[in-house]
């Protein structure tokens, strides 16, 4: 018998998904658990596996189209059984995430499905350019071109934001390939490029945009920043060293700005309206970490409690998922503050926005070295800045500085914390 294959919710808040590509082809066999397509929702692009066996008979949604969810995406059918014709697939209310967008336009109970996103963990990852930059591409893409020995680079990527997607290393030859005639012919041609070209930002991309908005709009939100001598935080990076592991930056600040939380427990916070807030007891860190899809904030979770080897080890699973494009959905929920590092590309001093419900977001500078006065003369010490943007309606100026204060002191000397 029949069996349609309908567009899973992944996630309590999602109301649509958008299939970027199927790994199987209308005729092909196909097992229970093996990979159908992958869907992307409003924090991440998650694979689906076929929960039946059979014969993908007839897929109703291609790729980079947007529907709710319940609906039928494809068919999946017996050997020999004839599928009776399917009704047309009501869209979502806006257009396919790859489509034009015209000049002057503004920006624009459901079945549940088991996703097994973890296995998925195991997909390649995503090739990188000499200078270390994201080639960017989807997972079954990915695996395709490693199979063949596919230079990602060489081809030309028709997806979303111009991502190489699986139908571009089946079809397209690297751009290297020996030219026709008729290549040779027209190389001489001059192409004149297009004055701009308008491009409709991932589903991931829409949905931080509109967030971001909200929190700019509706968040009476205000900065501060403080410096702090970073010896006691390298030093204590070093001790792991010595030790033959491997401790970043990041992950001791998540533990030390987990107990300075314990002095200081309404930035751990949301707002709830109507004069109520929310204090949590754990304190579940959001990491902001860059992607092939942009910025996605995995959750580092009790922060106050754990160890920094445990908490090291999940943030390096959480980031190698963000670059697989394998996190789900649940690996991004629950946070109750934000960390926004930004020290690694060089940037000593920046302005984060709050990212609701939640209090409050840090964010980390790098790492300088800085002439000091001291007895008989001068030094060079390391200098890190953090800065504080939090929810005025939850905390004032006053509690924050108190706050920055008490995370300096730990900073300056982190055993006070991690001994």
């Amino acid at each position: 018998m029949a069996t349609d294959i309908l567009m899973p919710q992944l996630g309590l808040t999602m109301n649509e998904g958008t299939i970027t590509e199927w790994a199987k082809n209308e005729g092909d066999t196909v097992a229970k658990g093996d990979l159908l397509f992958y869907v992307e929702n409003d924090k991440a692009v998650i694979p689906f596996e076929s929960q039946g066996e059979g014969i993908l008979a007839k897929i109703i949604v291609g790729p980079m189209t947007t529907v709710p969810v319940g609906s039928v995406v494809g068919i999946l059918a017996q050997p020999g059984e004839i599928v009776p014709q399917s009704p047309p697939v009501q869209p979502a209310t806006h257009k396919p995430l790859n489509a034009p967008i015209a000049t002057g336009a503004p920006a624009s109970t459901p079945m549940t499905t088991n996703v097994m996103a973890d296995k998925a963990a195991s997909a390649p990852t995503p090739p990188q350019t000499e200078h270390g930059e994201f080639v960017k591409s989807s997972p079954y893409a990915r695996k395709l071109a490693s199979e063949q020995g596919i230079d990602l680079q060489s081809i030309h990527g028709t997806g979303p934001d111009g991502a190489v997607v699986a139908r571009d290393v089946r079809v397209g030859a690297p751009s290297s390939a020996t030219p026709t005639a008729t290549s040779k012919t027209t190389a001489t041609s001059k192409t004149v490029a297009p004055p701009y070209e308008d491009q409709r930002l991932s589903r991931i991309k829409q949905v931080a945009a509109a967030r971001l908005t909200e929190s700019w709009n509706e968040i009476p939100q205000f900065t501060l920043s403080i410096e702090a001598h970073a010896q006691g935080l390298l030093d204590a990076q070093s001790a792991f060293k010595a030790l033959d592991e491997k401790i970043s930056i990041t992950v001791l600040l998540a533990k030390l700005i987990g107990a300075a939380l314990e002095e200081f427990p309404l930035l751990n916070a949301s707002w709830l309206g109507d004069g109520q807030i929310r204090v949590f007891n754990s304190v579940n860190i959001s990491i902001a970490v860059d992607s092939p899809d942009g910025l996605v904030v995995p959750t580092l979770r009790d922060c106050r409690a754990r160890g920094v080897r445990e908490l090291s080890a999940d943030l390096r699973e959480l980031a190698e998922k963000a670059r697989a494009r394998t996190l789900s959905p649940e690996a991004m929920q629950d946070g109750t503050i934000t960390i926004s590092n930004l020290g690694m590309f060089g940037i000593t001093r920046f302005r984060a926005i709050v990212n609701p419900p939640q209090c409050a977001i840090l964010s980390v500078g790098s790492i300088v070295r800085r002439p000091e006065e001291c007895e008989g003369g001068s030094r060079f010490v390391p200098i890190i800045e953090i800065g504080l943007t939090a929810d005025h309606r939850i905390v004032d100026g006053a509690y924050g500085a108190r706050f920055l204060a008490h995370l300096k002191r730990l900073i300056e000397y982190p055993v006070l914390a991690l001994g």
